[in-house]
């Protein structure tokens, strides 16, 4: 019973972060479509891709973050999403990617959590060199220096 709670707390915390990263991006211009709805549809997919990681079976349970970017992972690969909604999650992942590197000594992460960064970036830079050729790409990359021009 208690362990059931532990891995509903965990799931809705990846969840909520996986949302704020979408609500950002939506607030950027980004599509993202609901995105409450869009968040647990990706991370409940990444945690039902392999539950005795989530769940802790293994050790322990990864961190928030983590699985919020194993979420996005999840929707880069998956054919169904548009390449839109690809990009917006693919510049989500970076962020929390580059929160994790920057922060990532403040947070209690394992070794479960290493091997799914080292998952997830590496979908991460195959779908950048996918998709560095393309016209979209090109957009996107204007908006992020945009974007980047503005916080400075």
């Amino acid at each position: 019973m208690i362990r059931s709670l532990v891995n509903s707390y965990k799931l809705s915390a990846a969840v909520i972060v996986a949302r704020q990263f979408l609500e950002k991006s939506r607030a950027e211009g980004f599509e993202t479509g609901e995105p409450a709805k869009t968040a647990l549809s990706l991370v409940g997919r990444a945690w039902d891709s392999n539950p005795p990681i989530f769940r802790g079976e293994h050790g322990h349970r990864p961190f928030k973050l983590v699985i919020a970017a194993t979420g996005f992972a999840e929707g880069i690969l998956n054919p169904a999403y548009e390449i839109s909604e690809k990009y917006t999650f693919f510049l989500c992942l970076g962020q929390i990617l580059n929160v994790i590197e920057n922060h990532g000594h403040t947070f209690s992460l394992h070794e479960v959590d290493r091997l799914l960064i080292k998952d997830v970036s590496r979908v991460y830079f195959d779908f950048a060199k996918e998709g560095a050729d393309t016209p979209f790409a090109e957009e996107v990359a204007a908006l992020i220096d945009e974007y980047g021009k503005s916080k400075q």
